[in-house]
């Protein structure tokens, strides 16, 4: 069953300020990599020590996306 991935504003405005190549590949890689196993750790997947910022982080190439993972 696949993830409902939901972008914050700020991160949206980040994202849209990215050059477009590296938009396409942050794309790619979010939907390739979170929409259905987000939590589970691989080399592009790793969970971070707890800080107020974010849970994991997604690794495209030298691009980082922190997210945190919420139920609902």
């Amino acid at each position: 069953m696949p993830f409902k991935i939901t972008i914050s504003e700020d991160a949206d405005r980040q994202f849209r300020s990215l050059p477009v190549r590296d938009q396409r590949i942050l794309e790619a890689a979010i939907l390739s990599r979170l929409e259905h196993q987000p939590t589970t750790p691989t080399k592009a997947i790793k969970r971070l020590r707890p800080n107020p910022l974010a849970e994991f982080e997604l690794r495209a190439g030298n691009l980082r996306v922190l997210y945190i993972r919420r139920y609902q």
